[in-house]
């Protein structure tokens, strides 16, 4: 793995990453609760068209207006894009041709008949791709989230060395892996930080891979959080966040009682709007790196090899 610290750069060493302002072709994109459409048709702008999708004698459709593209693209400038349902979302094929089947791109856990499955749909400001970075970012937890209510009694690390890589050469998910975990450290003109709190309990963090065309996992232990990035057009996109387990019965209803009392306010609210005030402020170039941003550089090198090449 390659170690960065110090350099100032643009992303221009990942020329196809730079280009994607509007996502990756080739691969299905959760887009909407497969609940959120009925008789009436749902408009929404993706990929920097304008979608209508409806649903017609059981059958979920997806068209968009192409207006001056190329006449290849349907005729009239309406194009009919592949659209499944699964896990209780409306998937998007963003490209033409025979797509690849669905279910070899969603998450196993997912399809899973025991998945309990809640979530949060909103559209944001920003740029797909600073969403997916700060997601799967090493550092931005240890100054960004210390104040948010879901850690309220957890003691973060001051910091950790991290390294990335797939889990095995056929893993379509790449993995931060930590190591040498420190929770506090003597910082000069500073000096012991972070204070010590007597109820906060130490946690050395979690399991966080990402996967293309842009979808994060997250392990908390008797439950995963899942998070996609969709473009809509450029600097903004929509942000679909899944709380999920695999459960039944008792167990199932329990977990959906926690995440509506507890999680859907404290994490997909809170927590993560904190991330979304930071991505609606991004902007590169130029960046400045350290040595915590390879969980950025490795995502990047990742997406540089497989566009074009699918998943």
């Amino acid at each position: 793995m390659h170690q960065i610290t110090g350099q100032v750069a643009g992303t221009t060493r990942f020329p196809k990453y730079d280009a994607a302002t509007l996502g990756f072709e080739h691969y299905w994109y959760p887009v909407m609760w497969s609940r959120d459409l009925r008789a009436k048709p749902v408009t929404l702008t993706l990929f920097g068209l304008p979608f209508v999708f409806t649903r017609e004698a059981g059958t979920v459709r997806a068209r968009a207006l192409i207006g001056s593209r190329p006449p290849n693209y349907g005729e009239g400038g309406v194009r009919t894009f592949a659209v499944e349902e699964c896990a209780g979302l409306v998937w998007v094929f963003n490209g033409s041709g025979e797509p690849r089947p669905l279910r070899a791109q969603v998450p196993e856990e997912l399809l899973r008949d025991d998945a309990v499955i809640e979530g949060r749909i909103t559209t944001r400001k920003g740029d797909w791709r600073y969403a997916a970075e700060n997601g799967f970012d090493e550092g931005h937890v240890k100054f960004l989230h210390r104040d948010a209510w879901l850690v309220t009694f957890t003691h973060i690390p001051s910091y950790s060395t991290v390294a990335v890589h797939p889990d095995d050469e056929q893993d379509p998910w790449i993995t931060r892996n930590v190591s040498d975990v420190r929770f506090e450290a003597h910082y000069p003109g500073l000096g012991e930080w972070p204070k010590k709190r007597f109820w906060k309990h130490k946690k050395r963090g979690v399991r966080v891979s990402i996967r293309l065309p842009g979808m994060l996992r997250v392990h908390y232990g008797g439950w995963i959080h899942f998070e996609t990035y969709v473009p809509t057009v450029p600097g903004r996109h929509r942000y679909l966040q899944i709380a999920m387990c695999n459960a039944r019965g008792l167990q199932a209803a329990k977990f959906r009682a926690f995440y509506r009392g507890y999680l859907s306010w404290i994490f997909h609210r809170q927590f993560n709007d904190q991330d979304a005030a930071m991505v609606e402020l991004m902007q590169t170039p130029p960046e400045q790196l350290y040595r915590p941003d390879i969980s950025l550089i490795e995502w990047r090198r990742m997406c540089e090899a497989q566009i074009g090449a699918g998943a």
